[in-house]
């Protein structure tokens, strides 16, 4: 990734984020004594759940189930 000092240093929709503090991306500096830490990175906007919304990742009949068109299973 590109190094920054600023957000004025990196393209549009990128910001100059410091990844040897907490961040949105969970990313790590893994570079021994780098010379920067700043590096530009695509702006991450996250969208606010609704509160009545899943939060379960699949749904559906399991493959057994008469209906079931999951993994390994075959559908009617």
């Amino acid at each position: 990734m590109a190094t920054c000092k600023a957000t004025k240093d990196c393209r549009d929709g990128y910001s100059c984020i410091d990844m040897a503090k907490d961040n949105n991306w969970g990313a790590s500096v893994i570079e021994n004594k780098p010379k920067r830490t700043t590096v530009c990175i695509q702006t991450m906007t996250l969208n606010p759940q609704d509160d009545e919304q899943s939060d379960e990742v699949c749904t559906g009949a399991p493959a057994d189930e008469e209906g079931g068109g999951g993994q390994g299973g075959q559908a009617p």
